[in-house]
């Protein structure tokens, strides 16, 4: 007799696949299969089996399924899953893969909260090495999320299900204005609907890491549709004002992972792990941290050149010949202010050493009375110096005389 669970899973425990692969336990299930732990009698090792509905079989779903054990089997790398094998059961497709021990991020992040810098910044770097070869080979994945970072239990990262990953050469699996992926993690690019891209995953990422490090997701709404929205208009509140601890240049790096413009986003995942790194230190880069204000109102980024590499920064965006005929315009400014103040002739005489200046109060009211016409009053006892207007009117009365 076939039990509702065999019904609504289309195979059951106990069932050898292909002579080869015993299914021994229901892992998980999903809106598109369902995940056996398995052992492969051929190397006597632990497997994971992963299974498609039985109504999904004759709907694109199943090109989707079978386009993750092709994506994945041409990949290769220590922080993703590994496919070992694929086959077909009464119509139905499945996958041998790599069997993880462990959990998955969003179950340690429900049972622990948010995670000190010290203890995630690993688990951080995990993912962007993983996703970084995985952009390297073409692929994106499309649908970065907690749910699809398992934690073994020696703390390293493998990302999964890359059911809906695009790859280089592969063929768009959506229909035109359709939106794959999370809504509380997709980017605001992704739910206008343009294509993903390798910084939408970046993007994704950088919600996953706000989580992990404020135990907030930046955007919540009562719908996908509000989330969605959100992403592309609302500013993402600063990490600092949910997590205070969090530091200045951890703010920043998470603040430019979600920056609604994917050019003023990192580059690669190669850069936000090495920002990661850097953040991990103690002390902030003052650069990154008097930008962090301008990354979260949205202001572009400009190149700037640090230690002989280009790096962005944030600013009003200009070209860089815009820059080059500002530098020039301020220079001959600059050059003709000087050429008008310079002093010639017997004004650029120095004065000799024995003319010190005068204290402050005596050159304020000598500054007065000549801005007036009138010499400075001579102390009391002392007669009146005669200058050069005296003696000009003394020739004037003799003169006269004559």
């Amino acid at each position: 007799m076939t039990t509702r669970n065999e019904a609504v899973l289309g195979i059951s425990v106990g069932t050898l696949l292909d002579g080869r692969y015993l299914l021994e336990e229901v892992l998980a299930t999903g809106g598109m299969g369902a995940v056996f732990r398995g052992r492969d009698r051929v190397l006597d090792r632990p497997v994971a089996v992963k299974t498609l509905h039985p109504h999904l079989a004759s709907t694109p779903h199943a090109g989707r399924f079978i386009h993750e054990g092709e994506t994945l089997a041409a990949l290769g790398h220590p922080n993703l899953v590994a496919v070992y094998d694929s086959g077909m059961v009464d119509g139905l497709p499945y996958l041998v893969m790599e069997y993880i021990e462990g959990e998955s991020l969003a179950s340690i992040m429900a049972r622990e909260g948010p995670m000190r810098p010290e203890e995630g910044m690993p688990l951080a770097v995990d993912i962007c090495r993983g996703l970084g070869y995985a952009h390297a080979q073409g692929v994106v994945h499309r649908d970065i999320k907690p749910q699809n970072l398992l934690v073994t239990p020696s703390g390293q990262v493998k990302i999964v299900d890359f059911g809906i990953a695009r790859g280089r050469e592969s063929a768009e699996m959506t229909e035109p204005g359709s939106v794959m992926g999370t809504a509380h993690y997709l980017a605001p690019e992704v739910a206008a609907g343009e294509p993903s891209t390798a910084r939408s995953d970046l993007y994704s990422l950088g919600v996953v890491l706000y989580r992990l490090f404020t135990g907030q997701l930046p955007f919540e709404g009562e719908n996908p549709v509000t989330v969605a929205v959100m992403h592309r208009t609302a500013p993402v509140p600063r990490p600092s004002t949910v997590q205070p601890a969090i530091s200045p240049q951890l703010e920043a790096t998470l603040l430019r992972l979600l920056a609604k413009d994917p050019l003023r986003r990192y580059a690669n995942a190669a850069a936000v792990a090495a920002a990661l790194g850097g953040a991990a230190d103690e002390g902030a880069d003052p650069a990154l941290d008097e930008n962090t204000t301008l990354l979260a109102a949205g202001a572009p980024l400009i190149p700037a050149m640090v230690g002989g590499e280009q790096v962005a920064t944030a600013g009003s965006g200009l070209r860089k010949s815009d820059v080059i005929l500002g530098v020039i315009a301020v220079a001959s400014a600059l050059l003709i202010l000087f050429r008008l103040v310079a002093p010639t002739g017997a004004e650029s005489e120095p004065l000799g050493d024995s003319a010190g200046p005068p204290p402050a109060s005596a050159a304020a009211a000598a500054a007065g009375n000549d801005a007036a016409g009138v010499a400075p009053p001579a102390p009391p006892g002392r007669p009146q110096p005669s200058g050069a207007g005296g003696r000009n009117d003394q020739k004037s009365s003799k003169r006269g005389r004559d």
